[in-house]
């Protein structure tokens, strides 16, 4: 007998050294004021890390934290494929926001399986532009980065009466 799976998405915007794998001492944290712990750290075009640079106003998602919270969900799906294989695992995606809000240079930092990373890359691509940010120096870009941890659950384990 075939088992019924229940999928679950788990999408954080972590900071780095919280994550145990990842260490990043340049990484600053954000307080979001729901689920999503965002991290980032200033960086030149070259993608070198810029010590020293004031941001007075950090770039935000439009509608704030919890539209971006309902956008992943919204967007992100489990691959057909990584379900019929019982792939799982976290895809850490990077992405920057330039000093007009533009979203760009997304890539995977850390892949799972292509099927899951193409997921992750495809959503993270389609993210609406983010409100500017505010610095001493406009050639700097801001680098996020977004694990989404893919679980496959039995139903057996949720069940509602």
């Amino acid at each position: 007998m075939k088992s019924i799976y229940n999928i679950l998405l788990i999408i954080l915007l972590l900071p780095l050294p919280c994550l145990g794998q990842i260490l990043d001492s340049s990484l600053k944290v954000i307080e979001t004021g729901n689920w999503i712990e965002l991290s980032y750290k200033a960086i030149n075009k070259e993608g070198e890390t810029v010590p020293f640079i004031m941001v007075q106003e950090m770039p935000q998602y439009p509608g704030g934290w919890d539209s971006l919270s309902k956008f992943l969900l919204r967007n992100l799906n489990y691959p057909k494929k990584a379900i019929d294989h019982n792939i799982e695992g976290k895809v850490y995606t990077s992405f920057t926001v330039d000093c007009k809000g533009k979203v760009g240079n997304v890539k995977t930092f850390r892949g799972v399986n292509p099927e899951l990373d193409s997921t992750c890359l495809y959503v993270v691509s389609i993210i609406p532009n983010w409100s500017p940010f505010k610095s001493t120096d406009d050639q700097i870009l801001i680098q996020f980065l977004l694990p989404v941890r893919f679980i496959l659950t039995k139903d057996g384990l949720n069940k509602k009466k």
